[in-house]
């Protein structure tokens, strides 16, 4: 039972007598890269039941050479199963290798003076801060949360698997940064300072301050709304959230030239307002903002629901900053004018139908009003459901479309006519109808091909959708310039007439 014994200890003195040094032990996770070299231990069973022990050098043979990442090496066992897709086995090793003494690789200077400081686990590093490792100066990622994980310790610059995806080399460095120049974390020199910060101010996007020679600006919407909260200050702890870092600032910025944008009509909560409307607000003693409604009607109903820039951001959009005023916008300015008199004046009571008119009156213009259509099938439905629904309000649109303007100051004009004497028919094949008056009575009894005339002129009702609007009294021949939808002229009875006429199909 001891020969086995014996025999392997004859084997382990011949493989030492042999073997080259062993390279430093493989760990799972280290910087390892294409050319890298390691040792490995393995144990084997033979069949006779001795256990052997041995120890190889391996070199890597997966990878850019440059990246750990590209590497399978950091993670698979030389002497596991997937090590022919990594590793290289050199043979058996014995002791230490020796190996020669390395120098850093050796990188250009780096454009500014001196080190920043030192890397620092579990540091909040700004997008483009920079630190400093073993000499070298490297710049956090600009990318919004890629610079969160330059802190890590899996991503320490240099030294470990995945550092290029949060840091960029920039190159060596020699001593510190002078204690009389602030350390500004690699930002650029934005020139003269803006005004300090100022926690009862109101800013909005694109605004500048400075916080300690370092100059920030206030980030575009939703995060511009952090901006006037003094738990995302600048440089405080929610501070990203808010503002961008822009460089660092010495001196005072020279007095801005007066905007020579001017102020339209200041915001009113109480007004109703429409797509492309312009309004200011009020943002200190000294500054004024313009807003303007949305181009897209649907988005423009909220401009009459939320000020603004109220959180939501609906409805209105920052143009500029502005001073003075300007004359208040004509609300009829892009609006079609709707030629002749103006139809009936909207009636809550009312019992509205598909494509029937009304007018609302204008506060600032009463010699004009607003000519809405009611939508036809489904949205029609609301034309009838009361004062929540009425045109101009806030669920209007829902039911009735802005046609255009009217002149109210237009009245309909009466004329006296004779009346029609006699009878007058149309031959519906061979059999002649009596033509008679249009009649409101008689609304519901109108259908396609229905004949009625006004004095002497017939009208005939159109085919269907059309015929609907027959029975609508808005629609009364010769009545408004919209009666067209419905009815089709088709001629007259005799100029004169005393006895029957019959006109044609």
């Amino acid at each position: 039972m001891f020969k086995p014994i014996v025999l392997s200890v004859v084997l382990y003195n011949c493989i030492a007598a042999d073997a080259s040094g062993c390279f430093p032990a493989w760990t799972s996770g280290g910087s390892y890269n294409k050319g890298s070299q390691v040792s490995q231990s393995k144990t084997t069973n033979s069949t006779a039941g001795v256990l052997t022990t041995t120890t190889n050098n391996y070199e890597c043979i997966s990878g850019d050479g440059v990246y750990s990442h590209t590497s399978h090496c950091p993670l698979y066992d030389p002497v596991g199963a997937t090590t022919s897709s990594a590793w290289k086995d050199l043979g058996a090793c014995n002791g230490t290798a020796v190996t020669t003494t390395t120098t850093a690789p050796t990188y250009a200077a780096w454009t500014g003076v001196g080190c920043p400081s030192e890397w620092a686990e579990g540091t909040e590093y700004q997008p483009g801060a920079v630190a400093a490792l073993a000499g070298v100066v490297y710049k956090c990622s600009t990318v919004q949360f890629i610079n969160a994980w330059c802190g890590n310790p899996g991503y320490k610059p240099g030294d470990s698997l995945y550092w290029d995806i949060a840091w960029t080399r920039l190159g060596s460095c020699s001593g510190t940064m002078s204690s009389t120049t602030p350390d500004h974390s690699g930002l650029p020199d934005a020139g003269g300072c803006p005004n300090e910060y100022d926690p009862s101010a109101m800013y909005v996007e694109g605004d500048s301050v400075a916080v300690g020679g370092i100059v920030l600006k206030c980030r575009s919407w939703p995060n511009s709304l952090y901006c006037n909260l003094v738990a995302f200050e600048p440089l405080g702890q929610y501070s990203e959230m808010a503002w961008t870092k822009v460089g660092y600032c010495s001196g005072t910025i020279a007095p801005s030239p007066p905007s020579n944008v001017t102020c339209p009509e200041e915001y009113k909560a109480a007004s109703q307002y429409r797509a492309n409307d312009k309004v200011s607000v009020l943002l200190d003693a000294d500054r004024a903002a313009v807003y303007q409604c949305s181009a897209d009607s649907h988005f423009a109903e909220f401009c009459s629901l939320f000020e603004p820039g109220h959180w939501s951001n609906l409805g209105w959009s920052f143009v500029s900053e502005c001073n003075g005023t300007i004359v208040p916008t004509d609300p009829f300015a892009n609006l079609e004018e709707i030629v002749g008199a103006c139809p009936s004046v909207y009636d809550a009571n009312e019992k509205y139908e598909a494509k029937d008119f009304v007018s609302v009156a204008s506060s600032g213009a009463p010699e004009k009003s607003f000519v809405y259509q009611c939508k036809p099938w489904p949205y029609g439905a609301y034309c009838s459901s009361g004062e929540n629904f009425a045109p101009a309000s806030n669920n209007g649109e829902l039911g009735w479309t802005l046609k255009g303007w009217c002149d109210a100051t237009v009245t309909t004009t009466t004329t006296t006519t004779t009346p029609w004497v006699g009878t007058c028919e149309w031959l519906n094949g061979t059999t002649p109808v009596t033509i008679n008056s249009w009649s409101a009575s008689a609304l519901s009894t109108y259908s396609a091909g229905t004949r009625v005339r006004v004095a002497d002129k017939v009208y005939k009702c159109k085919e269907w959708p059309f015929y609907l609007w027959c029975r609508s009294s808005a629609y009364e021949p010769e009545t408004s310039q919209y009666w067209g939808d419905a009815w089709s002229y088709t001629g007259k009875c005799t100029a004169v007439a005393t006895t029957t006429t019959t006109v044609a199909p």
